[in-house]
């Protein structure tokens, strides 16, 4: 950069220096406010994610063909050695692959269907982690993990005994009776009362089956970045959370959609709010320019120097919105935003996941550099337009 442009352009810019402040001022702002939106949508959708990913759902499953027959038995699949080779990916945090058969809970409180789901207790642990460690191996022989919601609808406790109906491998119709080792509470209600664990071995056995190989209807696989991707065989069908929880997809792709038409209307109000004020104040120095333009001053000087004088103030604004933004999303990153008093405490429901009550804001570097590209991209074009108006008043008052 010209030394000479960048002193003439720090003296143009101190000339009227209430004018320089308020359009820095101005993209300040903006952009803080612009990057705070973001970054609370961005908070609440990861928190949003983590709760339908870790309710036993995980990132991407992998589903036997017969997943879906939930009116019939259900015949396994064998996990061979090839499907797991592809599970032992580097991007790949845990998996847990799982038996799931639908059961019937009946009671003098009431009547509940739901899913009995034979799990190998570390994998599960590792993957979803439940409750404590603990918790988990004391369902190892004839225990059972359920949810604090469905134990609260059929007032059971530790230690009780539930009664379950289900269909085993025969056709025909089974009652069992099962031991509560452990109460899990997790994410929401739906979720806490439509599931039941226990350990494959004893699922097995229920469901009349005796095999000693690895069997499973649905393998639920997280991945150690929601961004990451996985390829694996298309011999079972596979389903990512989005698919398997639409409904909240759909609530991401409305916060999505809400994100970029919030970031279109605030690139237009700043590039408004300061083209005004840049236009002005290159149609004040007409006079000086149109005699360097007499005296042969050439037209790519006026260019350089209003490029460069944009460039300082890009640089300044983007300076005070990184360190602005940077403390505010610090500070609320800590201490987390309560949004529960705008539903009068009541905590919202959606597709059977608790959306959070506090949401905590998070912003990526990617988000940061967007920023201050837009920053440049608003400024630098608000110079341009001064500049090009000015040259055009000069060429006219010249012919």
């Amino acid at each position: 950069m010209n030394l000479w442009l960048l002193k003439l352009s720090l003296l143009n810019l101190k000339r009227n220096i209430g004018r320089t402040l308020f359009i820095i001022l101005s993209i300040t702002l903006a952009v803080c406010i612009a990057g705070w939106v973001m970054a609370v949508f961005e908070g609440m959708d990861t928190q949003i994610i983590k709760a339908v990913v870790e309710g036993n759902v995980g990132h991407l499953q992998v589903q036997s063909s017969h997943y879906h027959q939930a009116s019939s038995p259900q015949q396994p699949e064998k996990l061979d050695q090839s499907l797991i080779s592809q599970l032992q990916n580097p991007v790949v945090a845990a998996y847990s692959d799982e038996l799931v058969l639908k059961g019937f809970i009946s009671a003098p409180e009431g009547q509940q269907s739901l899913d009995v789901i034979g799990v190998d207790l570390q994998k599960h642990y590792h993957t979803f982690a439940l409750m404590d460690k603990k918790s988990y191996l004391s369902i190892a022989k004839e225990g059972v993990l359920i949810g604090k919601a469905l134990a609260q609808k059929f007032s059971y406790e530790l230690g009780d005994q539930l009664m379950i109906n289900f269909q085993n491998a025969q056709g025909d119709l089974q009652s069992e009776l099962f031991t509560i080792k452990g109460i899990f509470h997790k994410n929401g209600l739906s979720f806490e009362k439509n599931h039941l664990y226990l350990t494959k071995k004893n699922w097995l056995k229920i469901y009349g089956i005796d095999h000693d190989a690895q069997l499973f209807n649905r393998i639920a696989i997280l991945l150690k970045s929601r961004f990451h991707k996985l390829k694996l065989s298309d011999k079972f069908l596979q389903r990512s959370w989005r698919e398997i929880n639409p409904e909240m997809a759909v609530v991401l792709d409305f916060h999505s959609g809400m994100i970029r038409f919030f970031m279109l209307i605030i690139a237009i109000t700043v590039l408004m709010t300061v083209l005004n004020p840049v236009s002005i104040l290159w149609q004040e120095r007409f006079n000086e320019f149109k005699m360097l333009n007499t005296i042969g001053v050439n037209k790519k000087t006026f260019w350089r120097l209003g490029l460069t004088e944009g460039f300082i103030v890009s640089l300044i604004a983007s300076f005070f919105s990184f360190s602005l933004l940077s403390a505010l999303l610090f500070y609320q990153s800590k201490s987390g935003l309560n949004f529960s008093k705008l539903n009068a405490g009541n905590t919202i429901e959606r597709a059977g996941i608790q959306l959070p009550r506090y949401v905590y804001p998070l912003m990526e570097w990617e988000v940061f550099y967007a920023i201050v590209l837009l920053v440049i991209f608003v400024v630098m074009t608000s110079y341009a337009y001064g500049i090009y108006g000015l040259i055009k008043k000069i060429e006219k008052e010249m012919k």
